[in-house]
């Protein structure tokens, strides 16, 4: 049965493992999602581009996703199994240190490629000479239905790009990125510090942007699904830990006008953070970062409209008219 135009993945003769390095390393976090999984892998077995090595980095999952793995004799997939630890910027990165391929190329476990995806985006990145790119996609739920997107249309950029991804003009999704291996090594993985874990992928392009020009695939080649088990899926810090990769960025940024750009739209979240918790009635909390968000430069407007916000949802949850 097919997911979304994509076959699941089948435990099938696989090819015989060559001495060549593979041309992408695809790293692929996972955890107590086996049935999604299955669609994931199938969707990189279905790739018409042959190089590839998949790394499936299992956070200590218990639904025998690492039997089911093993158990599809592929060579070219390698298990990394972790204690349960909860961090995808640490399962990414395991993934990394145990990849050989020249380009890395990202997958969520809830996710799926369309067969074009690996061949298009290196042959996009080796005529522009570029080392790292995106590409479109889609938003499905579960059934792999297609998903109306919350925020607009999706913009494709090209070239250096920091300042459009800084003010989310520009959305990078991170199962869309193709990286150069030596281009991370240069910028550094993942950051793993939990204050950053689910937003640990947005500080990392951001890195990328600011030290390389960006290659772009207008076409839509990647399904991210919208579910209520995706892990972004109903936070209530999202605010607050998007101002802490704002904060992240402007500690290492060497360009004072992309370090501006970081100061608002940290103190521009630092407020939305507050509205969320006095809707949660933490007022001692909403309180803070609403004396963050004037320290950080928020504007008035801004801000006053984040606090009527807040306010009138405290309000409304105590059940005040």
């Amino acid at each position: 049965m097919n997911v979304g135009g994509v076959p699941r993945a089948r435990a099938t003769t696989a090819p015989e493992r060559v001495d060549a390095l593979p041309d992408v390393s695809v790293v692929l976090p996972t955890y107590d999602r086996l049935p999604l999984l299955k669609q994931a892998i199938g969707s990189v077995e279905a790739q018409h581009f042959a190089s590839w090595e998949l790394l499936v980095v299992d956070d200590g999952s218990t639904d025998g996703t690492a039997e089911y793995v093993r158990g599809l004799g592929d060579p070219r997939i390698e298990l990394v199994v972790l204690p349960h630890g909860g961090n995808v910027a640490r399962a990414r990165n395991a993934g990394l240190r145990a990849a050989r391929g020249r380009y890395v190329a990202f997958l969520d476990s809830d996710d799926l490629w369309l067969p074009g995806k690996l061949a298009v985006q290196l042959k996009e990145m080796t005529n522009a000479h570029v080392r790292w790119s995106y590409t479109g996609y889609d938003l499905i739920d579960l059934k792999g239905c297609d998903v109306r997107r919350r925020a607009g249309s999706w913009q494709p950029r090209a070239g250096h790009i920091a300042a459009r991804i800084l003010t989310t003009e520009v959305g990078v999704a991170v199962s869309t990125l193709m990286v150069e291996r030596g281009l991370l090594e240069s910028v550094g993985p993942f950051d793993e510090d939990p204050a950053l874990n689910l937003r640990e992928d947005y500080e990392l392009v951001l890195r990328l942007a600011v030290a390389a020009e960006a290659g772009v695939v207008p076409e839509t080649l990647v399904r991210i699904r919208e579910h209520e088990g995706r892990a972004t899926q109903g936070r209530d810090d999202a605010f607050e830990r998007t101002a802490r990769v704002y904060a992240a960025f402007m500690r290492t940024c060497p360009d004072p006008r992309l370090r501006r750009i970081a100061e608002r739209r940290r103190a521009y979240h630092l407020a939305e953070a507050g509205a969320e918790q006095l809707r949660r009635g933490a007022w001692a909390s909403a309180a803070r970062f609403y004396l963050a968000a004037l320290r950080s430069g928020v504007g008035l407007g801004q801000w006053l409209s984040a606090a009527r916000r807040g306010v009138t949802g405290a309000f409304s949850r105590r059940g005040v008219p």
